[in-house]
């Protein structure tokens, strides 16, 4: 998608907010050198840094919030489908919760599905969907 609007009104807009969210210098083009090729056209990038692995949790998980809260908007909307959710793990369902829950994300949603008949008050998805809703 990214490749193909690359010339495009809706392409100059989501490329200002990657730079205003992370400037040019950050460990997410790391992770993904596919967003350096295109901020710059630089298609000499060609794979993810080893040292992307040695950061910690949070700051990945903090960077994938704000790389979603840059790309989305009302030209782009973001809905990711998620399965089986009773089997998730903790740092997934912390994940969930940031991205659910940080006000700068917009034009964002997640559907899940989960089991439930395996979803009591006692299991963790049950906290975080009762977040979600208060919010």
């Amino acid at each position: 998608m990214i490749a193909e609007s690359n010339t495009s009104d809706t392409s100059k807009s989501m490329k200002k907010r990657l730079r205003d969210a992370f400037g040019y210098e950050n460990g997410l083009y790391e992770a993904i050198p596919h967003l350096l090729v295109f901020l710059q056209g630089d298609t000499s990038i060609a794979h993810p840094s080893p040292t992307m692995g040695s950061k910690k949790p949070n700051q990945i998980e903090f960077m994938l919030c704000r790389l979603i809260g840059a790309i989305t908007s009302d030209e782009i909307p973001v809905i990711i489908y998620l399965d089986d959710l009773q089997w998730a793990d903790q740092a997934t369902l912390d994940l969930i919760g940031m991205l659910m829950l940080d006000p700068s994300i917009t034009y964002f949603g997640i559907l899940g599905c989960y089991r439930d008949n395996e979803v009591d008050k006692r299991h963790p998805l049950f906290g975080l969907l009762e977040a979600i809703r208060l919010n």
